[in-house]
């Protein structure tokens, strides 16, 4: 005979009180993105430096389905779920993950505001129909609860994945209109990564400067560069690297808008260096490392006192090196990654602490069906330390994989509430609305749809522990 129902729900919530707050608060949530990565990107790059990254040995270790709400790239109405993720049908078949994949800006919704959406939407709901709806996203729901918050990306900084954590539209092809939002809303301290019209991607001046949208457009840089807007300009590598040393006294202002000298990534659409070998000595010399990003936004957030929250897609051009089949500047954008996130555990170890910090790190979809072989679920090789080993790219575009994500410190415990299914190799596996619901909860912010969803998970994993098998 099964337990009274009631006697569940009496006994589930005299539990929930004491069960809940066993996940530490946060005072500090730091989101990392490798845009585009996947198991094999990770993979790649162990390979061919012969060091394991240090999220690797994390405590928490799950996968991540992607897929968005539809396909559309405009609003369509509703909330009908199309598509998913099915671990059989995915390794019964090589072809499966090609369709049916998010983009990057439903992905990093979903990993923002907890909402799954259309394609090509920026903190956007899909209903209704043509006009859809604005979503509150963590880093406001951050901002109101006191605070700081910060977008860094090693792409345009607004871009859709860092556009997802400081603006809202109804496309992400919106640029000027987004950086405008991150610029003027008054909820970001901190932007960082490209977008500088006035060099290209060599990171050479310009006589003419180039299409300024990824800043706001021309009026918009014209203020940054005069001083008239609310952030402290930020372009030399030099002050970069003062920033990330802890050196703020030369900001005039506390928000900072760092725009390093390039004009679409740090290094990945640089002229110099064969893309399909690893060659760091063709770098610009005057864009910092995604690790002095990194280091630099933590140092000015840190100065509130009530904490802060910060995304950082320290891996965003993975992505695009991905994309064009780049097998060397796949792993110099995966290496640069890995050590950002070694260089935010050192600076958490050093400022802060695992007890009031949480670190997730995550990619909003995987890019370029990587494996070992043309064809076939092949296991990526290695020839040796800085040699590099099978790589092939089976897709020119984003695919419908599972994606890893890693977690320490306060409140990742809280993500095994959240495990859907179990995947034939990858194991236990999330949906990536998760992630914004374990930062909110881990943050302790009064989020109501978090506390429904952690009370049901508790209550529903009670009931399987009471209930006599049959």
């Amino acid at each position: 005979m099964r337990n009274p129902p009631m006697l569940v729900v009496a006994v589930g919530l005299a539990v929930l009180g004491a069960a809940l707050p066993t996940a530490r608060a946060a005072r500090n949530v730091i989101l990392m993105v490798s845009d585009g990565q996947g198991y094999n990107h990770v993979a790649a790059a162990r390979l061919y430096s012969g060091t394991t990254p240090v999220y690797e040995t994390f405590p928490t270790r799950l996968a991540v389905a992607t897929f968005p709400l539809n396909f559309s790239s405009a609003p369509t109405g509703g909330h009908v779920q199309v598509g998913g993720y099915d671990p059989a049908a995915y390794w019964a078949d090589f072809n499966y993950p090609k369709a049916n994949y998010t983009d990057s800006a439903a992905a990093a919704t979903a990993l923002s505001t907890g909402v799954k959406t259309y394609n090509s939407s920026i903190n956007y709901d899909n209903d209704p129909a043509a006009t859809g709806t604005p979503l509150k996203s963590i880093f406001e729901i951050a901002r109101d609860n006191g605070k700081a918050t910060g977008s860094i990306s090693t792409v345009q900084w607004s871009h859709a994945t860092p556009a997802a954590f400081g603006a809202h539209n109804i496309n992400r092809g919106n640029y000027a209109a987004l950086a405008t939002e991150m610029l003027n809303s008054g909820k970001l301290d901190v932007i960082l990564g490209a977008g500088n019209p006035d060099y290209n991607n060599d990171g050479v001046l310009v006589a003419t400067p180039q299409n300024a949208q990824y800043v706001g457009g021309a009026a918009a840089w014209a203020a940054l560069k005069a001083g008239t807007t609310p952030f402290h300009l930020v372009q030399e590598k030099a002050d970069f690297e003062r920033l990330a040393a802890g050196d703020l006294g030369f900001l005039t202002k506390g928000k900072v808008c760092g725009t390093v000298q390039a004009y679409e990534t740090l290094q990945q659409r640089r002229g110099a260096g064969d893309p399909q070998g690893v060659h760091p000595e063709t770098f610009l010399a005057n864009v910092p490392t995604p690790a002095v990003l990194a280091r630099a936004g933590l140092n000015v957030l840190n100065a509130n006192p009530n904490g802060f929250f910060v995304m950082m897609e320290a891996g965003g051009a993975v992505d695009w090196a991905a994309h064009a089949a780049q097998k060397g500047r796949v792993i110099e954008e995966q290496t640069a990654f890995n050590d950002a996130v070694s260089a935010v555990v050192e600076w958490v170890t050093a400022n802060s602490s695992w007890e009031e910090t949480l670190l997730i790190v995550t990619a909003d979809h995987e890019t370029g069906h990587l494996w070992g072989a043309s064809g076939a679920y092949t296991e990526l090789t290695g020839a040796g330390a800085e040699v590099l080993g099978s790589m092939v790219f089976n897709s020119g575009s984003h695919t419908n994989a599972l994606v890893p994500l890693y977690a320490i410190g306060a409140g990742a415990e809280l993500f095994s509430q959240y495990v859907i299914g179990t995947d034939l190799r990858r194991g236990s596996y999330i949906d990536n609305t998760a992630v914004f619901r374990v930062m909110a909860a881990a943050s302790e912010i009064p989020e109501p749809a978090t506390a429904a969803l952690l009370a049901t998970a508790s209550l529903l994993a009670l009931r399987r522990r009471l209930s006599p098998r049959t």
